[in-house]
């Protein structure tokens, strides 16, 4: 199964990539039969804990896709959540954009919320950057920096967001 982390928006993401990259690693040398598990983004809340238990109620009548089947992580700072149904490989459109519009959902209409999406670490910068221009557009002022996570180890390194760099 797939994992979004929920974590407080006033935290660096660095930092959030960081804990929850180290818990990630720690739980893949503890139980190494379950592999390390895709992460598809961190969605950054002011309140996360509201959100992780929005995403974690019934489905609407409308069927709303995904849930959270169990979180764990460090109280109020960050939850790290496996869904009940996996939306699709990490990094893809379809994955991000039915994720995204989930997260929107459960969220409501506070602001201050952003996404960084997850991409596998062998993913090349211009496919990254091509993902994020199309998020971008569906999805506007929702998406912060990228991040991708190493397979072996399950640790996360933020990357440069492609939006945002000017070319020579």
């Amino acid at each position: 199964m797939s994992l979004v982390v929920v974590a407080r928006a006033d935290r660096p993401l660095v930092r959030t990539c960081q804990v929850v990259g180290h818990f990630l690693a720690h739980r893949r040398r503890r139980q190494p039969e379950r592999g390390v598990e895709p992460l598809l983004g961190i969605w950054r809340d002011p309140a996360p804990l509201e959100t992780v238990t929005a995403l974690g109620r019934p489905p609407t009548a409308a069927g709303t896709g995904p849930l959270v089947q169990e979180s764990f992580g460090h109280e109020g700072e960050w939850y790290a959540c496996r869904l009940a149904a996996d939306p699709g490989p990490p990094g893809e459109m379809e994955t991000l954009g039915t994720l995204l519009g989930l997260l929107l959902e459960a969220a409501g209409p506070k602001g201050g919320a952003g996404f960084a999406p997850c991409f596998p670490g062998a993913t090349p910068e211009h496919r990254i950057a091509s993902r994020l221009e199309r998020l971008s557009g569906r999805f506007p002022d929702t998406l912060t920096r990228p991040v991708t996570q190493d397979r072996e180890t399950g640790r996360l390194l933020p990357q440069p967001d492609p939006r945002t760099i000017q070319a020579p």
